[in-house]
């Protein structure tokens, strides 16, 4: 017959042992779950693009409707960045110079986009968002 006898000072160092390794496991568990939320904070903002060199490029419409900020804008059809403001024009407004879209471009297309370039507001199909397409020039 075996019978167990465990002190008092026995089940303390027991209790001991199991809180350092509750202390340990919750140190992991934090790393962990940190380093999970920092990667996926780091991707959300790598795929929106807030590493990508960017420029400002200012516009001037009569008119905007629709057009918001974080709307598209496209180059011949392919994305290359979005607006970033839409303002009223303070001074020097006329009839065609009423409204300031400032366009926030990647900075890769640059060189396309030329002094003889035209930009006009469009809308994505039928019933789609407005959006600002640019036409590349050639001078």
């Amino acid at each position: 017959m075996v019978i167990g006898l465990t002190s008092e000072k026995g089940a303390e160092s027991m209790a001991d042992i199991t809180i350092q390794i509750a202390e340990k496991t919750l140190r992991i568990g934090t790393i962990t779950i940190a380093g999970t939320i920092l990667t996926y904070l780091f991707m959300y903002l790598w795929s929106s693009g807030a590493f990508t060199p960017t420029y400002h490029l200012s516009v001037y419409a009569p008119e905007v409707t629709g057009l918001t900020a974080g709307s598209r804008v496209l180059l011949d059809g392919l994305p290359v960045g979005t607006v970033y403001t839409v303002k009223h024009v303070e001074t020097g407004a006329n009839e065609r110079r009423r409204i300031e879209l400032v366009l926030r471009i990647n900075k890769r297309y640059e060189n396309f986009i030329r002094s003889d370039s035209t930009a006009k507001i469009t809308t994505q199909g039928l019933l789609g968002n407005a959006l600002v397409s640019i036409q590349r020039g050639f001078v």
